[in-house]
């Protein structure tokens, strides 16, 4: 087996800082890093949570569904599954399948919520959680992912 991609990582991320300086995200939000075939273990990608660096074991840069489960976490998100890491194929935090051509796919609901990417207000009023402590009660009006626009004052 050849060199450990931990070590080939630290490399390209030295070449990166000493050709655009020490603040890579001045650059680029994120960084996506291609390593080619030899690395040791039999390891696909990888990213850290709330980071800003993915990285990707030779043919595994190509695949969609991989580089959208690793941008994932970088964005905040873990990975999904109700009884074992990886089985919820409902969006792209858990299998991640090696074609370059799909699954058109994207995160699901749970985790577009976490992102905060469906706002509090607008024009179509409250979209998120509507609280009332009235009665000593709570209610929540929550709309579906696919009546976002089209129902945002139904309760489902």
């Amino acid at each position: 087996n050849g060199v450990s991609d931990g070590n080939v990582r630290n490399a390209v991320t030295n070449k990166i800082k000493a050709v655009f300086g020490s603040d890579m995200q001045a650059v680029a939000d994120y960084w996506m890093y291609c390593l080619p075939p030899g690395t040791s273990g039999s390891w696909i990608a990888y990213a850290y949570i709330n980071s800003y660096i993915s990285v990707y074991n030779n043919q595994w840069c190509n695949y969609p569904s991989g580089q959208m489960h690793e941008i994932g976490h970088n964005l905040g998100y873990a990975h999904s599954g109700e009884s074992q890491t990886y089985d919820d194929q409902s969006g792209m935090m858990g299998y991640s399948y090696s074609n370059d051509e799909g699954p058109v796919m994207c995160f699901n609901a749970a985790k577009s919520w976490q992102t905060g990417w469906y706002g509090e207000s607008g024009e179509y009023g409250d979209k998120t959680l509507e609280y009332s402590f009235g009665d000593g009660c709570l209610e929540k009006t929550l709309s579906g992912i696919a009546d976002y626009e089209t129902t945002p004052n139904k309760v489902l």
